[in-house]
């Protein structure tokens, strides 16, 4: 399901870095998948993302900031690996439980737009209806 939702958000949006974390039971959330555009995964930025634009997005629902919004908003950890990055992030939840955040960045110079937003609303939904009732039936 995470390749599939990934494929779906990069022909619609675009070339992006994708990740995708899950909700765990016993620390919050973990990197289920990531897809490398621009910037690779590695430990400093994903730490950094689980620290900051994770807890963010489920406190917010839905994140979309420009490069210059990102800079007043994001972690110093953050910015040191996402500075000039345009993001756009949501909250998948399931019965007011989180059980999924997908964030997407790629260059300013290429802005997520209005579209890319209601895109992204629409497959939370649908990605966090999958998984809830996946969970339910366990």
């Amino acid at each position: 399901m995470l390749c599939h939702a990934m494929d779906w958000l990069l022909r619609h949006s675009g070339y992006c870095n994708v990740a995708v974390w899950l909700a765990s039971e016993n620390d919050g959330f973990q990197l289920g998948a990531y897809m490398k555009y621009t910037i690779s995964g590695e430990p400093p930025l994903t730490e950094a993302m689980r620290d900051g634009i994770v807890p963010m997005t489920v406190r917010e629902n839905l994140v979309h900031l420009a490069a210059r919004q990102a800079d007043q908003k994001l972690t110093s950890k953050e910015l040191d690996q996402l500075g000039g990055q345009t993001l756009l992030a949501t909250n998948c939840a399931y019965l007011g439980e989180s059980l999924a955040v997908v964030v997407m960045f790629r260059d300013d110079k290429s802005p997520f737009n209005e579209e890319d937003v209601e895109m992204l609303r629409s497959i939370s939904s649908v990605f966090a209806n999958r998984a809830g009732g996946d969970r339910a039936r366990k």
